[in-house]
């Protein structure tokens, strides 16, 4: 990765990197640190390791220890300082392997050999100790007990080893107390994982600054590719059907019957077409498992012949693998002879520590590699190519097993570790990152999203290759599972929101508590929100749909006084009949009924109970409304009959609904008789014209008005037996009061005013 090399000006020194503008940018940020702690963050493949280098120098570092993961990682870190500090480099190698370094560089896990290396100091040259994590407590039992001095430097490479429940044992080489050092540099291309099955769960970050320090530099992989550091990639996922595994060993004449061979067959037939259509000729295949690994390698040449008609040179490498034959692998790796295509299979030994030369792509088979391993070995796939400038390819290969459900089928196994590599690189590469969640949003928000082919709205970098013998059904559902497994479910609310908004015009959604519904996911947003937990960029994704509001209270508030102004506006008053809906759908009268409820528990202020009670007939309780309807009622009454002594019978007929208005009188004169008639109730009833609290003055009067009005029409008193208006039964009533004037019972007034009826005749 290293553009220019310059030569030490003493004879016979070796080639020192020169760093490149992308590493100097990081060593700036490095170096105006105030802090004693600092993390880097830089792609695979941009010079992580030249940055420790160049730092240790800038620093005049004269103790340093650099922490690697692996005993490969030790030996080309070793190789990296002697060939950038000549001649003054002291070093010791902390690990279980004393193969490591060469036969001229100390090994040992020693501790007492460890304090010792680091008690000798001598002017001019620099002790550096090369521990991996796994031996780094020996180092801190050097220092346990002893005066040594803190090293100048600590560098923790591939730093993420360290983060998380897997890297609590490696923690120690982040505890000062244990491991003294004026600086502590962490660099890592991966500070972000997601450890979660499905990729988008259980995040282990290392944005703790205690421990790392401040993140005072990042050069993503997104960022890298924009910059030509790196080279692009496209993501193939190249489904293999039963059909396709069954063809191909019928052509390769063998049989299998052994676990998982249809899958190890899919995997080769994937790789062998994908090679031959996309024009690869050198690809890094992961494993998990030597045997595995082995198996692949030994039967991928016949099969990819059998398959796709190709012929393929496959090699197998692994930790027992002699350093001679590695060597000799990625040569022929690094160098297809003629019109070879290579294949070295690997067993995690070319993910870190292993300068390996660009290639075309890598193939990852085993669905069991972690978050950790596929971002390290995509890194591999993304070193410039000398020859073309053709995206490389990260080859997901899938058995695709025989099933009639494709929903079934997907929540296998065999796609866990599609959905894991594609989640890693979304958290790697931004630009996925936004792709994959602009894709997932598009799902859920457009109206005929349930329709829509996934595929269609995949990222461009994302591909998916089957043969005919995979149904299009399946290809259709599996696009949609990338989406669903790959970004997080926060996303398709959003969507859905969007579609909301498409239909509706806003993205006031109302309230709800019922789960899995919208509007209870909305409420969720505003309560993270309120409690400071709702993420920035959420946040401003939600501000910005339209007619969203972080209140809804205020907003549905707003809302409800327009309509019932409105209703005033037509109406004349505020008096909301039950069940009232106005002509926009909203039901009013639920509004009313929340409005006089804050009153009631005291949740109103000065200026909210002015703005009601401004409005013409408002009332604050609901047997107020009653009473203005009674008031309604008996005005017009009074406006027909022009007294308010309405019949005890009497009933208002109006618009298919019936009010008993004499039964309501009767009502309110008891409360009053009682003393439980409110006095501003009283006060209005006593201002109509003849109203009487005597109920029984007050029907008698009435009864009489409509016998005088009927002896009047009529010139007599002969009333039918039947007779009766108003409620009032003339007849009857008539009968009564001739009884109580013979008997002497008739006051004195009302006999004179039955007297004067026309025709009246005391006798039955």
């Amino acid at each position: 990765m290293y553009a220019s090399r310059s030569r030490a000006s003493s004879a016979g020194s070796a080639l020192r990197f020169t760093p490149r503008p992308h590493q100097e940018e990081a060593l700036h940020d490095i170096m105006r640190t105030t802090g004693n702690r600092a993390l880097v963050v830089m792609a695979c493949g941009t010079g992580k390791s030249l940055v420790g280098r160049e730092t240790a120098r800038r620093r005049a570092a004269s103790s340093v220890l650099v922490a690697v993961p692996t005993l490969a990682l030790a030996e080309q870190v070793h190789r990296g300082w002697a060939s950038d500090f000549p001649g003054t480099l002291d070093t010791l190698i902390v690990c279980s392997d004393s193969a490591v370094g060469g036969a001229d560089i100390p090994v040992t896990v020693d501790p007492e050999r460890v304090a010792a290396f680091l008690a000798t100091a001598e002017a001019g040259r620099i002790r550096l100790v090369i521990s991996t994590y796994q031996s780094v407590g020996r180092i801190a039992e050097a220092y346990a007990g002893r005066s040594l001095s803190p090293l100048d430097l600590i560098v923790l490479d591939e730093a993420h080893h360290t983060a998380g429940p897997s890297g609590k044992s490696y923690a120690v080489v982040l505890d000062n107390d244990r491991i003294p050092a004026a600086f502590r540099l962490s660099l890592t291309a991966t500070s972000r994982i997601h450890e979660g099955a499905d990729g988008t769960a259980d995040v282990i970050s290392m944005n703790d600054e205690a421990q790392y320090g401040t993140r005072v530099h990042e050069l993503t992989f997104g960022a890298a590719i924009q910059r030509n550091l790196l080279a692009d990639y496209e993501v193939a996922i190249v489904l293999v059907s039963d059909k396709d595994v069954h063809a191909a060993l019928q052509k390769e004449a063998t049989s299998r019957t052994g676990p998982g061979d249809s899958s190890t067959v899919a995997a080769q037939i994937a790789l062998a077409r994908a090679m031959r259509e996309r024009e690869l000729r050198s690809v890094i295949a992961f494993h998990s498992r030597v045997a595995r690994s082995k198996r692949f390698s030994a039967s991928l040449g016949s099969i990819s012949t059998a398959a796709a008609g190709v012929s393929i040179t496959s090699l197998h490498m692994d930790a027992a693998t002699p350093a001679g034959k590695r060597a000799e692998q990625l040569a022929m790796l690094a160098a297809p002879a003629g019109g070879e295509r290579v294949v070295l299979n690997n067993v995690r030994t070319l993910t870190e520590g292993v300068d390996v030369t660009s290639v075309d792509g890598v193939c990852l088979v085993d669905p069991k590699s972690s978050q950790t391993d596929i971002v390290q070995a995509v890194g591999r796939a993304l070193r410039l190519h000398p020859e073309h400038d053709r995206p490389a390819t990260i080859l997901l290969p899938v058995y695709v097993a025989p099933g009639e459900d494709p929903q079934a089928v997907l929540e296998a196994s065999a796609f866990q570790h599609v959905w894991r590599v594609l989640a890693t690189l979304r958290d790697q590469d931004e630009r996925m990152d936004a792709a994959l969640t602009a894709a997932r949003r598009r799902l859920s928000s457009e109206p005929s999203a349930d329709g829509i082919d996934a595929r269609a709205i995949l990222p461009e970098k994302i591909k998916i290759y089957g043969s005919a013998t995979v149904g299009a059904r399946f290809v259709q559902a599996l696009g949609v599972h990338v989406l669903e497994n790959t970004t997080e479910d926060w996303y398709r609310w959003l969507g859905l929101l969007e579609r909301y908004v498409a239909q509706h015009g806003h993205a006031t959604v109302p309230f709800s508590t019922e789960a899995g519904s919208l509007g209870a996911w909305a409420a969720r947003q505003r309560s993270l929100r309120t409690a400071g937990k709702l993420l920035p960029r959420r946040e401003e994704l939600l501000s910005g749909q339209p007619g969203w509001t972080w209140n809804l209270a205020d907003t549905k508030r707003e809302q409800g006084r327009t309509e019932l102004e409105a209703f005033v506006a037509v109406r004349g008053h505020a008096r909301v009949p039950r069940g009232f809906v106005s002509p926009t759908g909203y039901r009013l009268d639920n509004f009313v009924t929340l409005a006089r409820n804050r009153y009631r528990d005291k949740l109103m202020d000065a200026d909210e109970i002015a703005y009601y009670e401004a409005l013409p007939g408002w009332m604050w309780h609901v047997h107020d409304a009653k009473f203005e309807l009674l008031l309604k009622h008996l005005d017009d009454f009074i406006s027909e009959h022009g007294h308010a002594r309405v019949p005890q019978p009497y009933k208002v007929d109006k618009d298919g609904s019936q009010f008993a208005l004499g039964n309501a009188v009767s009502r309110k004169r008891t409360a009053y008789r009682k003393g439980t008639l409110p006095a501003g109730q009283a006060e209005t009833l006593e201002q109509r014209p003849e109203w009487m609290w005597d109920g029984h003055a007050a029907a008698w009067e009435a009864s009489f008005e409509v016998l005088a009005d009927w002896a009047a029409a009529h010139g007599h008193l002969k009333v039918p037996f039947d007779e009766a208006i108003n409620g009032v039964g003339l007849y009857r009533w008539l009968l009564k009061q001739k009884a109580l004037v013979r008997e002497g019972e008739q006051p004195a007034e009302r006999r004179r005013r039955l007297e004067a009826l026309p025709g009246w005749s005391s006798v039955e």
